[in-house]
């Protein structure tokens, strides 16, 4: 009777899809009318789900994540996502509408939505990062139903007052060390950017600031990813 009873609960588990086992997937998933790349990794696919946001705009950390996220995947089941416009979602397909923040507010509202179901759990964590966290404070503050808990990473909550502090020190700093290019470089930015350059200056000095300077063999690669999502973040709501 016993063994009766153990096979039988073991049929029910596998037909349900709750077999415990480890998970190691990637899969482009329909969000937002296009066809949008997640990672999902864990040891146990039954642990809670762990949503992770990345900054940017623009910015994938697929590749390096498991550096961050090697050991929460031993209690998490944890999903990477590569937002439109961004990665591998941008290498199969481009966004067919402008991007808006509320845009990719509702792509993360329908990522979240399909994980849950997926995994067949009523809610997840969500942990974000800077860029990352204007979608996931939206999302936790209207819906923290859906949420065990939301983890936010260097948030930003006053990105016009940020710029415009971070500017005036790093200006401040060049005159200090009378450093001509950078006190001609930054003279040219104002807050908000008018333009890719504008961009492209700031940032470059504040990842001079923080010991992470942009060498000559990325000068145009940066240029690149800069010109390229100002003209993206213009439409930006």
């Amino acid at each position: 009777m016993k063994r009766a009873f153990i096979i039988f609960l073991s049929l029910l588990v596998a037909i349900n899809g709750f077999t415990q086992r480890a998970i190691d997937t990637s899969e482009y998933i329909q969000i937002g009318g296009i066809k949008q790349y997640i990672s999902v990794k864990g040891a146990d696919n039954t642990n809670p789900v762990l949503l992770f946001l990345c900054g940017g705009p623009g910015s994938s950390v697929m590749d390096v994540a498991d550096k961050f996220t090697g050991k929460l995947q031993k209690s998490f089941v944890v999903v990477e996502w590569d937002q439109r416009e961004t990665g591998k979602t941008l290498q199969l397909n481009s966004s067919p509408q402008p991007l808006t923040v509320s845009l990719m507010q509702r792509d993360t509202k329908e990522l979240i939505d399909s994980l849950l179901v997926q995994f067949r759990q009523n809610k997840l964590y969500l942990m974000a990062h800077s860029w990352g966290t204007t979608l996931g404070l939206y999302i936790a503050g209207k819906y923290p139903e859906l949420f065990d808990a939301y983890i936010a990473i260097s948030p930003m909550v006053n990105q016009l007052q940020s710029e415009q502090m971070t500017l005036s020190m790093l200006k401040s700093k060049a005159e200090k060390e009378g450093n001509k290019t950078e006190v001609e470089e930054l003279s040219k930015v104002q807050i908000l950017f008018a333009n890719w350059e504008q961009m492209y200056f700031a940032r470059k000095w504040l990842f001079s600031f923080n010991g992470q300077s942009i060498g000559d063999s990325d000068t145009a690669a940066v240029k690149g990813y800069v010109a390229g999502w100002v003209d993206l973040a213009v439409r930006l709501e």
